[in-house]
């Protein structure tokens, strides 16, 4: 009951939010405020995939703009390429499986903070810290056996 509850008002906010941005763009900080701004990049980083690949162009185009956090807009980028079958550019994407955190596929990790830092955001091993993630690329590494086994869908 729960679950449709959810799904159902995700789906009317997403319709919303979809009105929103086709009428008007993507409105930025400066229009509707930080937790305005928040709440439209919130709803697109949760819509079905058809609806984030529809404002993807719009997002990118609402960061280089300064209308969309850096945060926000890395989120919406990794959850289409995840969803797409590719990994994630960011490392935005943090999943759970029991009550044990993974970081999803990331494309060279090797190189992903310097890409992070492009974007303005904290180094892999800060950001984790809040998901009680201690960043270990080796492990990492091991760990994506597991999601691959788990067979997860992003």
């Amino acid at each position: 009951q729960i679950k449709k509850t959810i799904s159902k008002r995700d789906s009317i906010n997403t319709s919303i939010v979809s009105d929103i941005i086709d009428k008007y763009g993507w409105l930025g900080k400066n229009i509707v405020g930080f937790i305005g701004n928040y709440t439209l990049a919130l709803i697109i980083e949760n819509a079905d995939i058809k609806t984030q690949e529809k404002y993807l162009g719009k997002a990118r185009e609402a960061y280089k703009n300064k209308n969309l956090e850096a945060y926000d807009y890395a989120l919406i980028e990794d959850k289409v390429a995840l969803r797409k079958g590719q990994e994630q550019q960011y490392g935005s994407v943090v999943i759970i499986i029991g009550n044990k955190h993974y970081v999803a596929p990331i494309k060279d990790v090797e190189n992903v903070d310097k890409r992070r830092a492009e974007l303005g955001l904290k180094s892999m091993r800060v950001s984790l810290l809040n998901s009680g993630i201690k960043w270990d690329v080796n492990k990492y590494k091991k760990d994506l056996l597991l999601l691959e086994k788990e067979k997860i869908e992003y």
